[in-house]
């Protein structure tokens, strides 16, 4: 009985293919400059400035949001417009402009192992996770979304 068990499992498995599941691919995309700064996005929350796609020129990366600054301070609501623009080469790259319900938007620049330059931009609020990452190319910026949790009940977060 035993072997008639095993040789059925057996021939189940090479008729209906026992393989692993196709690993998940990731949505890249090259992003269009010509990025324009929210108008409700009026308070630099943070600026980066530096050369970005290494032709000796200055580049910077900013984040802008609805929230008013009132005595140096931010006054958020529950809900507020978060904006990341890169400006690189003199072009324009809108990396993130959406409504963000409780929670912030931050970013990183680092050089990955293989020495290019990366922007990762990450959304963090009660119920959405994001990562998304831009590599800096010579033909503009290459967009990778990482990570996209959406509905989940954020438990907690170290922030800014």
């Amino acid at each position: 009985m035993k072997k008639l068990i095993i040789t059925a499992i057996m021939a189940l498995c090479v008729l209906t293919g026992c393989t692993n599941p196709p690993a998940p691919t990731e949505q890249k995309e090259v992003l269009k400059a010509g990025a324009v700064v929210n108008p409700e996005c009026e308070t630099v929350v943070d600026e980066y400035t530096g050369d970005l796609d290494g032709d000796g020129e200055e580049d910077s990366i900013a984040i802008y949001t609805s929230a008013m600054e009132e005595d140096g301070e931010l006054m958020f609501d529950d809900m507020n417009t978060w904006c990341v623009i890169a400006t690189i080469g003199g072009d324009a790259y809108d990396l993130f402009c959406d409504d963000v319900s409780i929670g912030e938007v931050s970013y990183n620049v680092y050089e990955n192992a293989e020495g290019k330059l990366i922007i990762s931009v990450i959304e963090q609020s009660t119920a959405k996770y994001t990562i998304t990452q831009y590599s800096v190319e010579t033909d503009g910026l290459v967009k990778t979304q990482v990570i996209d949790e959406q509905g989940i009940n954020m438990m907690s977060y170290s922030g800014n």
